[in-house]
């Protein structure tokens, strides 16, 4: 997501091709059930799984009843899941915590999804347009510029365009502290033990932390919601024009998702 590189990362497994019609429909009923409310009532359940594995799994990769060669993953930490059954299927420094940076905004479009509608129009404030370090990633958005909620979504997650995360902060909890105080609570519910929140959008905070494993908890509520799955699929979109700018596309940045590249996946496609 965007220009801010995280140091851990999270992978999230989808559905087996070769088990596809049984684990599709186990996604079904969880989407139907409401964004979460699967993995709430797992939360207990697979937080003493995780501990239980969190040693043995370390450095190893299992499939099936087969061992097999751990991959090289460069990252600082990571967590692979498989997000039909909460299994984790490998991990790296799962419990430390890092910097999130911009994978923050998978909470902040999963907390939006829930309380917004898509046709609910954001008002951009002078603080959520000029709150922010320099050489942050944004659309050029200036005081009083209106974009809807679903316009909104597509520019946080194929732009990683940190006012519009101000924005929606702002539209939902009032101020950005006030929905960091809401992305706590939500992580909480969610079972992760490592995670503070200090913004919508992952700019530097020495307080901002998580750990591979509640971002994968995160990651796993995120794209069990509809709205976010579609969102974080698209290849572009077009914002309309604003005061400081026309119409323009934003694009999404991960290859994984990009049928001519050589590091595309058709299970990622929502």
């Amino acid at each position: 997501l965007g220009a801010n590189t995280a140091q851990a990362a999270v992978i999230i497994v989808p559905p087996n091709p070769l088990t596809a019609a049984t684990e599709n429909t186990s996604a079904s009923q969880i989407i139907s059930q409401g964004p979460g409310a699967e993995l709430l009532q797992n939360t207990q359940s697979q937080t003493s799984q995780t501990e239980q594995v969190q040693q043995s799994l370390e450095g190893t990769v299992f499939a099936g009843s087969s061992t097999i060669a751990a991959p090289v993953v460069e990252a600082e930490g990571a967590v692979l899941l498989n997000c039909n059954t909460g299994q984790i299927l490998y991990e790296k420094n799962s419990s430390v915590q890092f910097y999130p940076a911009s994978i923050t905004k998978l909470m902040t479009a999963l907390l939006t999804a829930e309380n917004c509608s898509l046709s609910d129009v954001v008002t951009f404030s002078e603080a959520a347009t000029t709150n922010l370090e320099s050489g942050a990633v944004t659309i050029n958005l200036t005081a009083g510029d209106q974009l809807t909620v679903e316009q909104c979504l597509y520019a946080l997650l194929l732009k990683s365009a940190n006012e519009v995360a101000n924005g929606l902060a702002e539209h939902i909890s009032g101020s950005v502290s006030g929905f960091a105080d809401l992305m706590n609570q939500r992580a909480a519910a969610l079972g992760c033990t490592g995670t503070h929140f200090a913004n919508p959008n992952g700019l530097n905070d020495s307080t901002h932390v998580t750990t591979p494993y509640d971002m994968a908890l995160i990651a796993r509520a995120a794209y069990a919601n509809p709205v976010v799955a579609q969102v974080s699929s698209a290849l572009s979109y077009e914002i309309p024009a604003t005061q400081k700018a026309g119409a323009r596309q934003v694009t999404m940045g991960h290859k994984m998702l990009y049928p001519t590249d050589s590091r595309y996946y058709q299970g990622i496609h929502w």
